[in-house]
């Protein structure tokens, strides 16, 4: 229970932030309603008691007349607050999305790569995105306080005219209660155990509708596998349901032998008054009325309450999730207005989250003075991990880092990462125009724009597209004269992107991976003409691509084992020399 009202209260801490009129509104639109019904309830009692005091026709239906147009009223207010109120339910889930969103692309790297917060994440979009979570809680909670507002005032109308048969009433709903408090527990595991298999049901079907796995599936022929794994699940829902329409059903029924022998006892009870003259008819009309409302409100209180209580269980992992969010700032104040002149990593240690292997043990090395520097090594040597360290993605356990002479950690996050220009191995591109690809911004420099295409050698390839520049990147081609570019294109337009963005210091993550030896040879001395007179770091499997540095450094179990041009390391004829000849050895 306590946890529950934890999520209930981040929920509505969610609201006031984002939508603070809209619990106003439903408020607002919960009381009129109220009113509404409690004016329908009265209506008829009043009619007979006006009628039976011989109140000139006249004046009865003007009260007629006058309780209709104040429920017309009632009535058509409150749709325009629900109107209103609908559209702020709509900019809340909107807003909610963004936020959500927001967070998750300003969270530290460190925990985008962490897959407990990544599996955190889905189970927290699942309820919201799938089972309309949020929709329902709007739904929900204005519908409890409502109930619970008739269930007050009905049982003071009680209170006043008949106690005895507020105490019998109120004696049957804390009975009715009981047993519903039971079978909701029940309803409730029985939710909570199938949020885990409904995640695991809606991965088996994105993974069978995947294009990126499509030729697994197709060559591996797992079809059958992924089909026994939805039947599984498939079988696990029927008989989830079938269990849970059956403890509703039999809640139902208890429900409705409680409240038919409530309205026995209330008919008998005010028929024996009536006949010995302790009440009249309109007051009788009005406690039945009024029973019968009882009646219907905890109906209706308990069925949201079991709803309520379901959708605290999915929204859950939404709190845990924003809980795990790490909303540190960089500690940084120092703004980068000057280029990077020079780069030097002081005996660097580190090991990624939840790992127990230092990648990097004690690496150390300098770059200064418009050099181009190529790193070097076997696979998990920490070649890339030097950039996701030079880049901030990640911060050592001990050592420094050193840019222009202060710790890289000193300075403000955005101007310092505005002098970096990277193209990492796992490169992404998007469903807009090549011209966006490429520019990523509102704010457009041509010339700059004509110099990437042209250094990174993509200038030909979209001259041969008919749209050119503007011409629309699809994975699935669904968009009228989109295209889906090859990988070597791919590579060819991120390297463009990197150019464009004109940073002082210009790192290749081995994004030429998919290009043949001779194009990315071009390219890397396309590279090497733009960056001149910038810092470059260079990252390649092909030695022959660094021959032409000014500085190679040999990564070999996370320090730095060799440094040296091409020339010097061939003449120390160790690992280095070693690797160059057996690729070497392949083209002769």
């Amino acid at each position: 229970m306590r946890e529950k009202l934890k999520v209930f209260k981040f929920f509505i801490s969610l609201v006031k932030d984002m939508q603070v009129n809209l619990i106003y509104y439903r408020a607002l639109h919960s009381l009129i309603k109220t009113l509404e019904i409690l004016l329908i309830m009265y209506i008829p009692s009043i009619i007979i008691f006006m009628l039976s005091i011989n109140l000139p026709y006249k004046k009865v239906i003007i009260s007629i007349v006058g309780s209709l147009v104040l429920l017309l009223v009632f009535r058509l207010v409150n749709r325009i607050i629900n109107i209103n109120a609908l559209m702020m339910e709509t900019k809340f889930s909107q807003s909610l999305i963004r936020d959500i969103s927001n967070k998750i692309v300003n969270v530290p790297f460190s925990q985008i790569e962490d897959s407990q917060f990544v599996a955190k994440k889905e189970e927290a979009l699942f309820p919201i995105k799938t089972q309309g979570t949020i929709q329902y809680l709007f739904k929900i909670i204005p519908t409890l306080i409502q109930a619970i507002i008739i269930i007050l005032g009905v049982l003071s109308i009680l209170l006043v005219y008949e106690p005895i048969l507020m105490i019998f009433s109120i004696i049957l709903a804390i009975l009715s209660f009981g047993l519903s408090r039971t079978m909701i527990k029940y309803e409730s595991k029985q939710a909570l155990a199938s949020a885990g298999y409904n995640k695991e049901y809606i991965y088996y079907l994105r993974a069978m509708r995947s294009t990126e796995i499509a030729k697994d599936i197709r060559i591996y022929k797992i079809q059958p596998f992924f089909v026994d794994k939805l039947s599984n699940l498939f079988n696990f829902y029927v008989k989830f349901a079938r269990d849970l329409y059956r403890s509703r059903e039999f809640r139902g029924v208890i429900n409705q032998i409680i409240s038919v022998l409530l309205l026995g006892v209330t008919y008998g009870y005010m028929i024996f008054k009536v006949l010995s003259s302790s009440i009249n008819s309109s007051i009788f009309l009005l406690l039945v009325n009024a029973t019968v409302n009882f009646n219907n409100q905890i109906n209706v209180f308990l069925s949201e309450l079991l709803s309520l209580n379901q959708q605290l269980i999915y929204l859950k992992p939404l709190m845990e999730f924003y809980d795990m969010i790490d909303d540190k700032k960089t500690k940084g104040n120092i703004v980068l207005e000057d280029e990077i002149k020079s780069i030097e990593f002081k005996n660097v240690y580190f090991r990624y989250p939840k790992t127990e292997r230092d990648v990097l043990k004690g690496c150390s090395f300098k770059l200064e003075d418009s050099q181009n520097l190529s790193i070097v090594g076997r696979n998990g040597s920490g070649k890339t991990t030097i950039i996701k360290l030079l880049s901030r993605l990640y911060q050592p356990q001990s050592g420094e880092i050193v840019v222009n002479g202060v710790n890289i950690d000193e300075y403000e996050e955005k101007s310092y990462l505005k002098q970096l220009s990277i193209v990492f191995q796992d490169f992404k591109t998007f469903s807009y125009s090549i011209k966006e690809n490429i520019v990523l911004s509102n704010d457009y420099d041509e010339n700059r724009f004509n110099e990437a295409i042209e250094k990174s050698e993509l200038k030909r390839e979209i001259d041969l597209i008919p749209n050119g520049v503007e011409t629309k990147l699809s994975k699935s081609n669904d968009q009228e004269g989109a295209i889906t570019l090859s990988k070597g294109q791919e590579q060819k337009l991120v390297i463009a992107r990197s150019i464009y963005e004109n940073g002082s210091l210009i790192i290749l993550d081995e994004p030429t991976a998919s290009l043949d030896p001779i194009v990315e040879e071009e390219v890397y001395q396309h590279f090497k003409s733009v960056t001149k007179d910038k810092l470059a770091i260079f990252i390649s499997h092909r030695l022959s691509s660094c021959r032409f540095s000014d500085k190679i450094i040999y990564l070999s179990d996370g320090i730095v084992s060799e440094s040296g041009n091409h020339d010097e390391l061939m003449e120390l004829n160790q690992e280095y020399a070693s690797l160059f000849n057996l690729q070497a050895s392949k083209y002769q």
